[in-house]
């Protein structure tokens, strides 16, 4: 599946059936975020979050891991 498409049945039929997957997100992608927990690493620097966010197209929450890359 590409990024200039998002197939949200497919997604739906994916998490029915227990299937863990990964997209990449396209930038305009509307979410809301049902909660989130930022990791610090010792020096202060965020390095990665987990969040559980509902897209508005959606009925299920998923889980969005965002890794920054800070070298």
């Amino acid at each position: 599946m590409g990024r200039a498409y998002i197939d949200y049945a497919q997604f739906q039929r994916l998490t029915e059936e227990g299937v863990c997957y990964v997209t990449k997100m396209k930038k305009n992608l509307k979410c809301r975020v049902l909660s989130s927990i930022a990791y610090v690493s010792a020096d202060g620097l965020v390095t990665h979050k987990d969040e559980r966010i509902l897209f508005s197209k959606y009925c299920c929450p998923v889980k969005l891991l965002q890794c920054k890359n800070n070298g």
